[in-house]
């Protein structure tokens, strides 16, 4: 639709799909997340991008069944953002609590005249949830360019992009948890094609992203 222009982070990556909202378009989730995540490895998927969480910032059932998912499925690895609850602290969603998950917080991107979070890539996006965990931990794990995200537009919904309306503009820590997810493929990738791990474990992929991110 863009000519080449909008590739997006791994353009060669396949998706899979997974629809959480009710008729009414109302968020309505499993009654266990086990199953939703077992239907997609099923499928082959081995990083599973989520942009969404519940807000009451604790450790919850749904929390340890991500946790427990990836226990069991080592070469699984979810992402989560961590919630659009900022800049208050703790103010991260339930899941975003996840030990095992990659948790992505919002960093600005620089096209101001987008939105005024969008000024210096160096910095947190004030909406951006924070940190700590529940029990302490550090989270979120990283920061993803967040604020005023040019992406692909559904057709079931109105374009904000006037250059393309096939693309649309958006922020958050959704935004975030997507671009980390692409990051995440080609370094899956490169780890299998070059590196020659056939299953790369999802805590080595996190901890190579980590370990590779700068401090503003």
């Amino acid at each position: 639709s863009s000519n080449g222009q909008y590739r997006g982070i791994a353009p060669g990556a396949s998706l899979y799909f997974q629809a959480l909202l009710d008729k009414d378009g109302r968020i309505k989730l499993p009654e266990n997340l086990r199953n939703m995540f077992g239907t997609a490895y099923s499928a082959g998927v081995r990083i599973h991008v989520n942009g969404w969480g519940e807000d009451n910032r604790q450790y919850s059932g749904y929390t340890d069944q991500i946790d427990d998912f990836v226990y069991a499925y080592p070469d699984f690895l979810p992402i989560f953002g961590a919630g659009n609850n900022g800049p208050e602290p703790a103010s991260l969603t339930s899941e975003a609590n996840s030990k095992n998950a990659l948790v992505v917080g919002s960093s600005q991107v620089p096209r101001p005249v987008f939105s005024s979070e969008a000024v210096d890539a160096g910095r947190v996006a004030d909406s951006s949830s924070r940190g700590p965990a529940q029990g302490e931990q550090i989270k979120p794990d990283l920061l993803a360019p967040g604020s005023a995200v040019i992406s692909a537009c559904s057709r079931l919904t109105e374009s904000n992009y006037t250059a393309n309306p096939a693309y649309t503009r958006m922020g958050g820590t959704s935004m975030a948890a997507a671009v980390s997810g692409g990051a995440a493929a080609l370094l899956s990738e490169y780890l299998q094609k070059q590196k020659g791990f056939a299953n790369p474990s999802s805590a080595l992929i996190k901890a190579l992203l980590i370990n590779g991110a700068q401090t503003p």
